[in-house]
C-alpha cells in the first residue's frame, strides 16, 4: 500500500512492562557482575575464573542494553557507569578478556602488560624506594598483631601527627669576635667590651616550638 511505512519488530519501541522487565534482569546482572569482581579479588587462588565471569556478565548487559530493551535513547556505557562499579578501564578490560577465544590466557597476558607498564613507571621514578627495617617492623606488626593492640598504635601515631613540629638551632660558640677571627678563647685577656649591638650579639640557643 503507498505511503505505508513498516517498522522492523527490533526498532519498535519497547513498551513499559518490557522495559521493566529488561531493568529488572540487568540490575541482577550488575549484582552479578559485581559479586563476580569481589570474589575475584577476595579469592587469588580463584581469581581468574570470577574476573573472567565479570567480563562475561558484562557482554551479556552490554547486549541487552544495545538491543533497545531499556528504550531507543538508552545507552551501554550510561548505564555501565551508573550500575557498575568499576572504572571504565576496567569494565572494558574485563569485556575484552571473556571475548578472547582463550579467556586465562588474555588475562594472564593483559596481567604481564600491566607489570611491565607499573616497572617501566618505576624505572622513571627511579627505582623502587628502599623501606627502612623500622617501617617493615611496623608493617610485619599490623599484619600479625591483634585489632586493638594496632588501633593502639593508630591511635599514637595520629596523636603524633597533631603535636607541632619542632626545629632545633644549630649550636653556637659562646662567644664571637665581631672582628670575625672565631670564637674567642678562655685564655683572652683583651679589655674590649662585649658585642652591645643586637645584630652582633649572640643568637639565642632556644629550641624554636
Amino acid at each position: 500500500m503507498d505511503g505505508q511505512v513498516t517498522v522492523d519488530a527490533a526498532e519498535a519501541p519497547a513498551s513499559a512492562a518490557s522495559v521493566e522487565v529488561a531493568r529488572e534482569q540487568l540490575d541482577a546482572i550488575a549484582r552479578r557482575i559485581e559479586d563476580a569482581v569481589a570474589k575475584g579479588n577476595a579469592k587469588v587462588a580463584e581469581a581468574d575464573v570470577h574476573f573472567i565471569e565479570a567480563g562475561k556478565q558484562m557482554l551479556e548487559a552490554k547486549k541487552l542494553v544495545q538491543s533497545g530493551a531499556l528504550g531507543p535513547e538508552a545507552r551501554w556505557e550510561v548505564w555501565a557507569r551508573q550500575n557498575i562499579k568499576l572504572s571504565d578501564s576496567w569494565r572494558r578490560s574485563l569485556m575484552q578478556i571473556a571475548k578472547a577465544d582463550d579467556p586465562a590466557a588474555e588475562l594472564r597476558r593483559w596481567r604481564e602488560a600491566r607489570r611491565e607498564i607499573a616497572q617501566r613507571h618505576r624505572q622513571r621514578q627511579g627505582g623502587s624506594p628502599q623501606v627502612e627495617p623500622e617501617r617493615k617492623t611496623l608493617i610485619a606488626f599490623a599484619r600479625e598483631a591483634p585489632m586493638d593492640e594496632v588501633r593502639d598504635v593508630v591511635d599514637y601515631v595520629e596523636d603524633l601527627k597533631r603535636r607541632p613540629k619542632r626545629r632545633e638551632l644549630p649550636a653556637l660558640p659562646d662567644r664571637i669576635d665581631p672582628h670575625g677571627d672565631g670564637a674567642k678563647g678562655t685564655d683572652d685577656t683583651s679589655t674590649e667590651s662585649e658585642p652591645t649591638d643586637a645584630s652582633e650579639a649572640p643568637a639565642d640557643q632556644a629550641t624554636l616550638h
